[in-house]
């Protein structure tokens, strides 16, 4: 993951990932497609225009997921394949429909399991959801400093060092997230892939159109039955 994040967060990269920033292929790597009637229904940020003016939070953390060898979700968008927003996954975690193929939930696991887990190397997601107005966030945890909880045990607090892009970069920092920006503070434990599994799984919906970067092939392939949807749609 360290050696994933190094080059993500270098000042010569690290400002694509904020929010005026334009993210090219050579930024999402991942090249999942799937064939349909009409071409090749690929993973391709041309279809968002570099996601310009959008906070890209889900697709920095995502993607060094990804370059670090870990599975990552995809779900079907107008055009083409993209990562879920924090609001999508926050819906599957509300309705119990989190995609276990990727990732688990261990907020409930105590403060000391927590911090055990990312001593040991166990590759770890914060998720949560932003105060009225605001947007959720994720970032991908290295170490964890304290973690603080309401009387049912949700976390309200936690203080962690690690890898996030902000609205003007991606960084390497330590932070707090608290109740003055963000609620339903998540952890999810991310998964390796198992033998001959793919890293990257579709989790709900495919594409409702191919993706303008790639040309429709020379014949007609046969439409895919499409994932199960997982309430994420």
């Amino acid at each position: 993951m360290q050696a994933a994040a190094h080059l993500m967060v270098h000042p010569a990269f690290a400002t694509a990932w904020g929010r005026d920033g334009r993210l090219s292929n050579a930024e999402l790597t991942n090249d999942f497609m799937s064939f349909g009637q009409d071409g090749v229904y690929a993973f391709n940020v041309l279809d968002a225009d570099g996601y310009v003016e959008h906070y890209k939070c889900n697709l920095f953390a995502f993607e060094l997921a990804y370059r670090a060898g870990l599975v990552v979700p995809v779900i079907g968008r107008p055009r083409g394949w993209g990562y879920p927003s924090p609001a999508e996954l926050l819906r599957s975690l509300d309705e119990g429909s989190l995609d276990g193929r990727w990732a688990t939930e261990v907020s409930f696991l105590s403060d000391e399991e927590l911090t055990w887990s990312v001593e040991l190397g166990v590759p770890l997601m914060l998720l949560a959801d932003g105060t009225e107005g605001r947007a959720g966030h994720m970032g991908i945890v290295d170490e964890l400093h304290s973690i603080q909880r309401d009387e049912w045990g949700n976390i309200i607090r936690v203080e962690y060092s690690g890898w996030e892009a902000n609205g003007d970069a991606a960084r390497y920092e330590r932070r707090i997230w608290g109740p003055a920006r963000f609620e339903d503070i998540y952890v999810l434990e991310l998964h390796d892939p198992g033998e001959d599994e793919p890293q990257t799984v579709a989790i709900c919906r495919e594409p409702e159109r191919p993706s303008r970067r790639d040309q429709p092939v020379g014949e007609v392939w046969a439409a895919a039955d499409g994932p199960d949807c997982h309430g994420n749609c």
